[in-house]
């Protein structure tokens, strides 16, 4: 999934378009929506939107789908607990919201790569060693990601998912075997990194971004419009 969600955003027709203006579009909406309380306009409008931009920017709709109906889900099975303190509708509202974040975020992901937006972070001084520990957790998470298919595929070669009770104990034994294994894929990528004389610092190759008038234009009506949704 991190690898196809990778490729998808350097294959973006806005992937050059600067990562700033992209978070600004994309992400601080979410930030807004997060100081809604019991109106469901705001989470349907940020909804509505975010769905329209996943067409217009040709995201993955099948990995849109399927991620979007995996949060629907969670937040329904999550939202259980509070529908008898507070009422369906804030659940409601909780769940737009959650829907909606998601989404918003999973168009950021599908249209930046990460290292462009790493790249733009590491020029602050103060941001700098946190992009150098998130850019090694990325490749070390791509590794994890691998290691959990090939696991999977073995169990299911060897009917492990045959039964629940099956299901259960296959799990258990996959999650044991990939923490064992991602001690020791660390020892590994450590001996790795300094035998290439890695002096704690991660380079970054300088990107010259584009500025989108259009992006930016929209970003200000989109996040304008949440805001006085907010207000009024």
């Amino acid at each position: 999934m991190l690898r196809l969600i990778a490729a998808f955003a350097a294959e973006s027709r806005i992937s050059s378009v600067h990562p700033f203006q992209k978070a600004a579009l994309f992400l601080l909406p979410v930030v807004i929506l997060g100081f809604s309380k019991e109106s469901a306009v705001p989470a349907a409008y940020a909804l509505a939107a975010t769905l329209i931009m996943h067409i217009y920017f040709r995201s993955p709709l099948f990995l849109v789908v399927k991620l979007a109906a995996g949060m629907l889900i969670f937040s329904l099975l999550t939202s259980l607990a509070m529908l008898y303190d507070f009422g369906a509708p804030f659940v409601a509202v909780l769940i737009l919201k959650s829907v909606a974040g998601m989404l918003s975020i999973l168009l950021f992901s599908l249209h930046t790569p990460m290292d462009d937006l790493l790249c733009s972070l590491s020029r602050s001084g103060l941001l700098r060693d946190m992009c150098d520990i998130a850019k090694s957790t990325l490749r070390f998470l791509v590794l994890i990601e691998d290691e959990l298919q090939m696991m999977t595929l073995a169990a299911k070669s060897r009917s492990g998912f045959g039964s629940f009770k099956r299901k259960i104990s296959t799990t258990g034994k996959i999650a044991g075997l990939l923490f064992i294994n991602t001690m020791e894929r660390w020892k590994d990528i450590k001996c790795a990194t300094d035998s290439r004389c890695y002096r704690g610092v991660i380079p970054y190759s300088p990107k010259n971004f584009e500025h989108s008038k259009a992006i930016m234009l929209t970003a200000l009506a989109y996040n304008a419009v949440l805001l006085a949704m907010l207000i009024y």
